[in-house]
């Protein structure tokens, strides 16, 4: 029931509501014209230019003719990625050692340059 209620509020589907107008329109000109098709009287209103004549305002209460909801609504749906949990072993005894290059300098080394100048 939700999703009818949306569709027939916020997107064109409530046009199809309109579709009785249609088929009562077409027996109003099948009586003007026995001869004219479905598909006939379909070209004249859809696919043909638009044509004001005496029944141009009936002609617009057809579906899809006119546009009735000015807005548009948007639905976003964002999903977080799931990831999958991985337990790994835990190690008490593991002790790890980082050795240092040769070549290196301690960070208090490098704090001494902002020091004040010292006399000789």
């Amino acid at each position: 029931m939700f999703l009818a209620v949306y569709l027939l509020s916020a997107t064109e589907l409530h046009q199809l509501l309109r579709l009785p107008v249609l088929v009562v329109h077409f027996f109003e000109h099948k009586q003007e014209q026995p001869d004219l098709s479905l598909w006939q009287y379909i070209k004249i209103h859809y696919a043909a230019e638009v044509v004001v004549d005496a029944d141009f305002e009936r002609d617009m209460q057809l579906p899809f003719k006119s546009v009735s909801h000015g807005g548009t609504s948007t639905v976003a749906a964002i999903v977080a990625p799931v990831y999958p949990f991985v337990a790994l072993p835990f190690n008490q005894h593991r002790e790890t050692f980082i050795e240092r290059p040769v070549h290196f300098t301690s960070a208090a080394h490098l704090s001494a340059i902002w020091n004040p100048p010292k006399s000789c």
